[in-house]
C-alpha cells in the first residue's frame, strides 16, 4: 500500500513536471516567433517595452494575490484546526503554499490581462489642461488615468468576491467531510463567521469605492443622438451613484449586526435594500425622461447640448477660428 502511494505521488509529480515544461516551451516558442516577426519591422524596443511591462504587471499581480490567498488560507487552516473538524484539513504546511500559488497564477493572469493594457498610458499620462463640465476633472484623467484605476478596482472586487466564495466553499467542504450537513452548525462557529464577515466587508468597501468610476461612466453615454451626459443622467443616475457608497456601507453594517444577533430574515431584508434602491432609480429615470425631458427635449437638454458642442469644437480645434 505504501509503495503504491509513493508510485502515485511520483507519477503525479512527473506528469505535473511534464505539463509545466510543455507550457513553458510553448510560451518560449511564441515569444521567439514574435521577436523574429517584430525584428523585420525594426520596432524591437517597443516590443520589449510592452513585454517587460506585461511581465512586471503579472509578477506584481502574482505576488500580491499569493500573499492575499496565502493569508486567507492560513486563517482557514487555523480556524479549522481549532475546531472539532480539525482532522479533515491537510496538516502539511506546504499545502496552503501550493494551493495559494496555483490560485495566484490563474488569478494573476486574469488580473494582468485586465490591468496591463491600461498601465503604460497611466504611467505616461499628461494633463490636457481642460476640465469636463460635470465632474470638473482634467480630460487627461479620462484618457489615461481612469481606465487603469477602474480596471484595478474591478480586479480587486473580482478577487475579493472569489475569496468570499472559496472561503465559504472551504468551510462547507470541511463540515461536509465531518458529516455535518447543517449550515446552522457551521455558522455557530464565531471564528468562521468573523472570517467570512471580514472578507465580505472588504469586498463591499471596494464596491463602494467603485461607484466613483461608475458615476463617471455617465459621460460615456448618449442622449438625443449626442454623446455625453444628459438631463436624466445628471438628475437621476448621478445622484443615485453619489448616495450608493453610503447605502452599501450602511447595508453591510446592518447585515453584520443582524447576522451576529441571529436575525437572518432582517439581514436578508437589509441586503434586498440595494437592488430595491437601484429599481427605484430606474423608475425615477424613466419617469423623468418620459414626463419631463421628451416633451421639452431642446429646452431641458440645452445646457448639455452646449457642453457637447463646446467639447466638439475643442476636439477639432474649431474654438479658435478667426472669422474674416
Amino acid at each position: 500500500m505504501i509503495k503504491t502511494t509513493k508510485r502515485a505521488k511520483r507519477l503525479i509529480i512527473a506528469i505535473a513536471t511534464l505539463v509545466i515544461l510543455i507550457v513553458l516551451s510553448l510560451i518560449a516558442v511564441n515569444i521567439a516567433a514574435n521577436i523574429i516577426e517584430i525584428s523585420e519591422t525594426g520596432y524591437q524596443s517597443i516590443y520589449f517595452k510592452n513585454f517587460s511591462t506585461k511581465v512586471g504587471v503579472w509578477l506584481v499581480s502574482f505576488a500580491v494575490l499569493f500573499v492575499v490567498f496565502y493569508i486567507n488560507i492560513m486563517l482557514i487552516r487555523r480556524t479549522v484546526l481549532k475546531s472539532v473538524i480539525s482532522y479533515v484539513f491537510p496538516q502539511k504546511i506546504y499545502v496552503p503554499v501550493i494551493v495559494s500559488a496555483i490560485m495566484a497564477v490563474i488569478a494573476g493572469s486574469i488580473v494582468c490581462a485586465g490591468i496591463y493594457p491600461h498601465y503604460l498610458p497611466f504611467y505616461s499620462s499628461v494633463p490636457f489642461n481642460q476640465v469636463d463640465p460635470i465632474f470638473l476633472q482634467d480630460i487627461g484623467y479620462y484618457v489615461f488615468q481612469r481606465p487603469f484605476l477602474s480596471a484595478v478596482c474591478n480586479c480587486l472586487g473580482g478577487v475579493m468576491l472569489f475569496q468570499v466564495i472559496y472561503t465559504l466553499a472551504f468551510y462547507s467542504f470541511c463540515y461536509l467531510r465531518h458529516d455535518i450537513y447543517s449550515y446552522k452548525d457551521m455558522f455557530a462557529d464565531k471564528a468562521i463567521v468573523t472570517h467570512l464577515i471580514v472578507n465580505v466587508i472588504i469586498y463591499f468597501v471596494i464596491i463602494a469605492i467603485s461607484f466613483k468610476f461608475t458615476s463617471e461612466s455617465i459621460l460615456y453615454g448618449s442622449f438625443g443622438g449626442l454623446s455625453g451626459a444628459g438631463f436624466t443622467d445628471i438628475l437621476a443616475w448621478l445622484n443615485f451613484y453619489k448616495i450608493m457608497p453610503y447605502v452599501v456601507i450602511a447595508v453591510v453594517i446592518a447585515t453584520i449586526v443582524f447576522i451576529v444577533k441571529g436575525k437572518i430574515r432582517r439581514a436578508l431584508i437589509s441586503i434586498a435594500g440595494v437592488p430595491a434602491l437601484w429599481l427605484l432609480a430606474v423608475v425615477t429615470a424613466a419617469v423623468v425622461q418620459l414626463a419631463f425631458v421628451n416633451p421639452y427635449e431642446v429646452s431641458m437638454q440645452r445646457q448639455y447640448i452646449g457642453f457637447n458642442i463646446d467639447a466638439t469644437k475643442r476636439a477639432f480645434a474649431l474654438n479658435n477660428v478667426e472669422e474674416r
